[in-house]
C-alpha cells in the first residue's frame, strides 16, 4: 500500500460555525492503481486532496485521522519535511491550469523551478562555481525538454520560453502534468484536470494520464463529478456526499450495480444513447449546507427510500468483499471503520 488514509477529517472554523468539509474519509491506495473521487460540487473531493498534501487554507484544520505514505505519517512531518515531500513523493494537478501557472514566467522555467526546488539533478563538484551553474542549467533544461516532449508538447525547444497565455487550455494542462511529473512522484493527485476542455481534448489528457500510470507505475487519485470518466478511467471509485464517502468499491461493480441511493441518482442523471428513449432522472432537491446538515444520513431529505431510522448515524458497512456502503438499507451487513 503506497498511501493509506484513516478517518481523515478537515474542519473550517467560521463566524457562522464549524464546517466539516471532510468527514471521516478512508482510502487505501495501491501502487499503480487509479482511484476516482466522485460527487457533486461542494461534497469535499478537492478538500480531501488538499488535506493529503496539508495544503488546507488558513481557516481550516485537519482535526483527526492518519495519512500514511509508505509507513511515514504525513501529519507528523515538519514544514521543512513537507516542502521536500510535496512534488517529490506526491504531486498535484490543480483544476484551472491558467490561474495556477505564473503568467509572467515562461513555461519551461516554471517546469525547471520544480526541479531546482527538489534538487533532482546532482552536479559534480567543481572548483569553479560558474561551471557548476552552467552544468546545472544545461542538465535541467535537458530534463525539462524531455518532460515537455513526454506530455505531448511538440517543438519543445521552440516553446520553452513561451508564456502560459500562448498555449491552449489542453496544452496548459499538459504543462501542469509536466510540472507534476518532474520529480517522478509515487502518487499523482488530479483535481478535475479536464474541466472546461473540449471533449476530444479531455480524452487526450485522460489518455496521457493513463499512459503515465502504465509507464511510471504511478498511483493516481482523480477527482471528478463525471461518472462516465471514472467508468472508463478508474479501477476503484469512492462516491462522496457532504464530506463523507457513501459508497466505495471496484468501478465495474458500482457502475453495473450501485447500492447507495445517491450513487443510483448520479447514474440515472447521465444521458444514455440507447434505442429506447429513457428520460433523465435528476436528483431532487439541493445539497444541504455543511453548516446545517440533517441528522444521520445527509442525503435523506433527497432520498425516495428514506426511513425514520435514516435520522440516526450511518456507519460504513461491507455489503460484499471490497464493497462498502453507508446506508440504512444495509444495516444487516458487517460494520467497518
Amino acid at each position: 500500500m503506497v498511501l493509506q488514509v484513516k478517518n481523515l477529517s478537515t474542519t473550517f472554523f467560521t463566524d457562522k460555525g464549524q464546517i466539516k468539509a471532510v468527514d471521516g474519509v478512508n482510502l487505501d491506495i495501491k501502487k499503480g492503481g487509479i482511484y476516482g473521487l466522485v460527487g457533486e460540487s461542494g461534497c469535499g473531493k478537492s478538500m480531501t486532496l488538499l488535506s493529503l498534501l496539508r495544503l488546507v487554507p488558513r481557516t481550516g484544520k485537519i482535526t483527526s485521522g492518519e495519512i500514511t505514505f509508505k509507513d511515514k505519517d504525513i501529519l507528523k512531518m515538519s514544514k521543512r519535511q513537507m516542502i521536500a515531500f510535496r512534488g517529490k513523493e506526491m504531486a498535484m494537478i490543480f483544476q484551472d491550469a491558467l490561474t495556477t501557472l505564473n503568467p509572467v514566467f515562461p513555461v519551461g522555467e516554471q517546469i525547471r523551478e520544480s526541479l531546482r526546488v527538489h534538487k533532482m539533478i546532482e552536479v559534480s563538484s567543481s572548483p569553479l562555481p560558474w561551471r557548476k551553474g552552467r552544468h546545472l542549467m544545461r542538465d535541467e533544461k535537458k530534463k525539462v525538454l524531455s518532460l515537455m516532449e513526454e506530455v505531448g508538447i511538440s517543438s519543445a525547444m521552440d516553446r520553452y520560453m513561451d508564456y502560459p497565455h500562448q498555449f491552449s487550455g489542453g496544452m496548459q494542462q499538459r504543462i501542469m502534468i509536466a510540472i507534476a511529473l518532474s520529480c517522478n512522484p509515487k502518487v499523482l493527485l488530479a483535481d478535475e484536470p479536464t474541466t472546461a476542455l473540449d471533449v476530444t481534448i479531455q480524452a487526450q489528457i485522460l489518455n496521457l494520464m493513463l499512459k503515465i500510470n502504465r509507464e511510471h507505475g504511478m498511483a493516481i487519485i482523480l477527482v471528478t463529478h463525471d461518472l462516465g470518466v471514472t467508468a472508463e478511467f478508474c479501477h476503484h471509485i469512492s462516491v462522496m456526499y457532504a464530506g463523507k464517502i457513501v459508497e466505495q468499491g471496484k468501478t465495474d461493480d458500482i457502475i453495473e450495480n450501485p447500492y447507495h441511493p445517491y450513487t443510483k441518482g448520479l447514474l440515472s442523471s447521465i444521458p444514455k444513447i440507447t434505442k429506447e428513449r429513457k428520460p433523465i432522472k435528476p436528483i431532487p432537491g439541493n445539497v444541504p449546507s455543511l453548516l446545517n446538515l440533517p441528522s444521520g444520513c445527509a442525503f435523506r431529505n433527497r432520498c425516495s427510500m428514506a426511513k425514520e431510522t435514516c435520522g440516526e448515524p450511518q456507519a460504513m458497512r461491507e455489503v460484499e468483499p471490497g464493497r462498502l456502503v453507508r446506508c440504512n438499507l444495509y444495516n444487516g451487513a458487517r460494520e467497518v471503520g
